[in-house]
């Protein structure tokens, strides 16, 4: 199962209910929907293809949801890089 399917179908039953909540701001589903499928095509765009892997070096904020959901609705694979992790 793809999880962004279920970001769509929420679109589509809940639009207006908050999907992601972030230091007092809020994403619809709509909004997250449509946010996800313009960085879908952006990718598509620029050649990342089903099985492909996109490294995701974000810390935790709605752009990584986004980022990560877009990668997976393509078929391809999310690497979440810790953004945390520096060199001594």
């Amino acid at each position: 199962m793809n999880v962004a399917k279920n970001v769509e179908r929420a679109a589509k039953y809940f639009p207006d209910k908050p999907a992601v909540v972030f230091e007092g701001t809020s994403l619809s589903y709509v909004e997250l929907n449509a946010r996800v499928n313009r960085l879908a095509n952006t990718l598509t765009e620029k050649g990342v293809a089903r099985g492909d892997r996109v490294a995701l070096y974000l810390p935790n904020i709605p752009a990584f949801i986004i980022s990560y959901l877009a990668a997976v609705r393509l078929g391809a694979i999310a690497v979440s890089v810790n953004s945390m992790l520096k060199k001594d």
